[in-house]
């Protein structure tokens, strides 16, 4: 079983299903919810994209509703969620086995749009309030953001049976999936997109009137999403979990020189990684026989983890495209606990 040596998934979950009506610490949204606890921070609070995408499939594969993904990619690089075609792949794998995923926005200040997994489709993007509903100052914003949940001083469990306050959308998020538990436990029959529907539609709206680039469509509002459901007669964002291109076409037509990490210094992903997908005709002994590349895992659907030598996965990458062997290739980029 996983063990939390960081707290961050601690507090996190504490937030989302801390025991209730047990006349101790705090209480969580998700009241009777059981929480799957996946490793794929370290204990520095850092991970990377091919963790990630094998947490996905393992929690959707053990039959998880909701899925919480506090953590981000750093702004400065601009990351789109097209470069990581494998990660959109984990996220609709999820979505059309009736899970619904809550991710953070992150804790820049900037534009969530420029981080991932906050701008990938198949998601719900939380940006964190402050406790006058007010957008919290570290929150990031814009035309990703779906909702929006307290993040700033929240009160929940530590390591060593404790409880203390953290800040960050990282908190904001777990409110989210705590609540779309909640209406999953009234509405069982509900869909992904309905539990959505019944957040997004009954949020208390702050800001501009609707659906605004820093609250999305409000704050959350458990006692109306539970009371009233997705039968609201307005609708706040339409499709939200739906991706707004053929991002998959996109990614997929994309050669891997076009997937470099152009500008990016090495501290942002994991040199000598790659993320690469076969063509349907190449077996994966190909890698090692022809190229000397070893493969380390492989994550789903044929996609591999494969480790080449440092500072020339790019060029390898290049080769492996122009041979035929891959569909594509991507950096095995590092996220941060938010």
């Amino acid at each position: 079983e996983a063990q939390d040596d960081h707290g961050h998934g601690t507090h996190v979950s504490g937030i989302a299903a801390a025991t209730t009506d047990n006349d101790q610490g705090v209480v969580g949204l998700g009241w009777n919810a059981e929480i799957l606890p996946i490793k794929v921070l370290s204990a520095k609070g850092g991970g990377s994209i091919s963790d990630l995408t094998s947490a996905i499939y393992y929690a959707t594969d053990k039959g998880a509703n909701v899925i919480n993904l506090s953590l981000a990619t750093n702004p400065d690089y601009n990351l789109q969620c097209s470069q990581f075609p494998a990660l959109i792949e984990a996220l609709e794998y999820a979505y059309k086995h009736g899970a619904l995923t809550i991710v953070a926005a992150g804790n820049d200040n900037d534009d969530a749009s420029k981080v991932v997994p906050a701008n990938c489709p198949y998601v719900l993007t939380v940006a964190a309030t402050e406790g006058n509903d007010t957008r919290a100052s570290f929150s990031n914003y814009g035309h990703v953001i779906d909702i929006a949940a307290p993040g700033v001083s929240i009160y929940s469990t530590l390591l060593g049976n404790r409880y203390g306050v953290k800040s960050g959308t990282s908190m904001a998020a777990p409110f989210v999936a705590g609540l779309a538990s909640l209406v999953w436990a009234k509405y069982p029959a509900y869909t992904p997109d309905q539990v959505s529907e019944a957040l997004l539609n009954n949020a208390a709206d702050l800001g501009e009137t609707g659906w605004d680039n820093e609250y999305g469509c409000g704050r959350i509002d458990a006692l109306n999403a539970v009371i009233r459901g997705a039968t609201s007669a307005s609708s706040c964002r339409t499709n939200t979990l739906k991706p707004e291109s053929d991002t998959m076409g996109m990614a997929t037509t994309q050669t891997a020189a076009m997937m470099a990490p152009v500008g990016a210094p090495e501290e942002t992903y994991i040199a000598g990684h790659l993320i690469v997908r076969l063509q349907d005709n190449r077996a994966q002994d190909t890698l090692s026989s022809e190229y000397n590349i070893e493969t380390l895992q492989t994550l789903a659907d044929g996609t591999l983890l494969v480790r080449v030598p440092k500072g020339a996965e790019w060029d390898t990458a290049q080769n492996l495209f122009e041979d035929g062997v891959i569909v594509y290739a991507q950096a095995d980029y590092l996220v941060f606990a938010q």
